[in-house]
C-alpha cells in the first residue's frame, strides 16, 4: 500500500500536534513531506516497528468510531536502550503490543536490527545467572 494511501485509512499515522491533536500541515503535498514514515533503509528498529505498527492498525480497525477520531501515537522515543511509543486511547491490546515493542527493542540492535545469538545460532531473548 503506498504511504497516502495508508495515510487515508489510517489517520492516527499523520503528524499531529499532541497538544491541540489538528493536522500540522495545510495540504496534500506538505502532508506527505512531514511525515517520517515515508524513509525506510533497512537498519535498527525498522523491522519490529514496521510490525508493531500493523498490529495498531489492525487493533485500531476494531475501535468504536469516537475512539477512533481521538486515537494517537503521541511520542516515540528511544529511552534507557529501548523503543518508547506512547498512544493516546486504545485498548489493552494496544498497551500490551506497546510493552512487546519495548521489550523486543532492548534486544535488537538499534543499528543494524540483529538480536543476539548463541553458540547454537539460537536467539537470546533474556539470560539467567
Amino acid at each position: 500500500m503506498e504511504i497516502k494511501e495508508l495515510l487515508e485509512k489510517y489517520p492516527f499515522l499523520n503528524y499531529h500536534n499532541v497538544f491541540s491533536g489538528k493536522l500540522t500541515h495545510k495540504n496534500e503535498e506538505e502532508r506527505l513531506k512531514y511525515n517520517w514514515w515515508t524513509t525506510w533503509d533497512g537498519h535498527g528498529w525498522e523491522k519490529i516497528w514496521k510490525k508493531y505498527l500493523s498490529l495498531i492498525c489492525k487493533e485500531w480497525e476494531k475501535l468504536s468510531d469516537e475512539v477512533k477520531k481521538e486515537f494517537m501515537i503521541l511520542d516515540t522515543k528511544e529511552k534507557y536502550g529501548s523503543l518508547r511509543v506512547d498512544i493516546s486511547y486504545g485498548n489493552n491490546a494496544m498497551v500490551e503490543m506497546g510493552d512487546i515493542l519495548n521489550m523486543l527493542s532492548r534486544w535488537t540492535c538499534c543499528v543494524c536490527g540483529k538480536m543476539p545469538r548463541n553458540s547454537n545460532g539460537n536467539r537470546i531473548i533474556w539470560e539467567t545467572n
